[in-house]
């Protein structure tokens, strides 16, 4: 069987509120503004970010980029060995969470219309539930009881179809969003708990089953929920699980066949994340396709992926993530014959459809 690997940045939280690398120190100022006694341990390392804007007398840079203002005070702390981390890792912590009420409005389905409401009211939680139930290959389906039970009449439930890949996760995402809906999944839908995400190194009880009801998610730089945080600057290889989890995410890289990158920029800056491709291609000769979705304002992401990778089958498409899963949500109502069911087992074909659709700027 195929595997499919996709590589989440920024940009598919963005939609949801979480803040980009671009806005995370202005956002985290803005938090810290509304709620001045909360995070009132913040203070101190806010106004080292601020004294950041002198290095532009001297040198370019960005001071507003969170890392950029990370790495330099990473290196005078490093020089000095004068501090921890863990001033870093709170304040990227507490942003985060702060910044994920929207995962608050993730329900159950809406009895009356739950086929095009299966998350709840909310049509952009739909969209972002509807994609993981497609990684996990689920068939939902409303579901009557036996007359004479005292259960409510109906119930939901999701069934494991025959999936058309396998699937790997790697994200640069510090947050929660696949988790959250993972486990609505499981909350909300009856028979889901066969299919799990499964997150490497991070979780104690994960082990490396790879097997067809599980999904690995690889975290690459740790997680809000736990006790592994790596800011994303050139130290982050320095933590001591740091070598696992990019190992972790080089071996699933390495097996793929097909590698699909959604709301990553690629930035100048991002070594760590351009060598990783770069050494998985190298063990995986089976590449068939990398196909890059990302919002391209000024044709800047375009360029980079374009000068990075020289493989024949790259294709870029200048979307963002909404309309990615807008697609491929309404694909399948669109192929659906039954109204009393709805199957998210076909992300394959909906995918190639739209990366092919006409008008796209494909990256050839």
């Amino acid at each position: 069987m195929q595997q499919t690997s996709y590589i989440i940045g920024a940009g598919f939280s963005a939609p949801l509120g979480l803040p980009v690398r671009a806005s995370f120190l202005e956002r985290a100022k803005d938090m810290l503004f509304r709620h001045p006694e909360r995070y009132a341990h913040h203070h101190s390392l806010i106004k080292e970010f601020d004294q950041i804007a002198k290095v532009g007398v001297y040198c370019s840079t960005d001071p507003l980029d969170i890392e950029e203002a990370l790495a330099i005070i990473e290196m005078e702390s490093f020089a000095k060995a004068r501090r921890t981390k863990k001033p870093f890792v709170d304040l990227i912590q507490d942003t985060i969470e702060h910044y994920s009420r929207a995962l608050e409005k993730i329900e159950g389905p809406v009895e009356e219309e739950w086929v095009s409401h299966p998350f709840g009211r909310h049509r952009r939680i739909n969209l972002y539930g509807v994609f993981v139930a497609s990684l996990l290959s689920l068939r939902l389906a409303q579901r009557a009881h036996p007359a004479g039970r005292r259960e409510a009449e109906t119930e939901f439930v999701a069934e494991r179809q025959q999936p058309r890949a396998r699937y790997a996760l790697l994200t640069t995402n510090y947050d929660l969003v696949l988790e959250r809906f993972a486990a609505a999944i499981h909350e909300y839908y009856h028979g889901a708990r066969e299919t799990r995400l499964m997150r490497p190194v991070l979780d104690e009880d994960a082990d490396d089953d790879n097997g067809p009801t599980v999904v690995p998610l690889v975290k690459l730089h740790g997680s809000v929920d736990g006790d592994i945080l790596l800011p994303a600057t050139w130290a982050r290889s320095t933590h001591r699980k740091a070598a696992q989890i990019w190992e972790r995410g080089l071996a699933l890289l390495s097996q793929s066949n097909h590698i699909r990158i959604i709301g990553h920029g690629l930035g100048a800056g991002d070594a760590h994340m351009r060598y990783l491709i770069k050494a998985a291609v190298l063990a995986a000769p089976h590449v068939k396709t990398i196909d890059v979705i990302c919002l391209d304002p000024d044709g800047g992401v375009k360029r980079r992926y374009r000068s990075f990778f020289t493989f024949r089958n790259f294709r870029f498409v200048n979307a963002d993530v909404l309309s990615y899963l807008k697609f491929i949500n309404d694909w399948y109502a669109r192929r659906s014959s039954d109204p009393n069911t709805l199957s998210t087992a076909l992300l394959e074909e909906a995918h190639e459809e739209f990366m092919t659709r006409p008008g796209e700027a494909h990256g050839r």
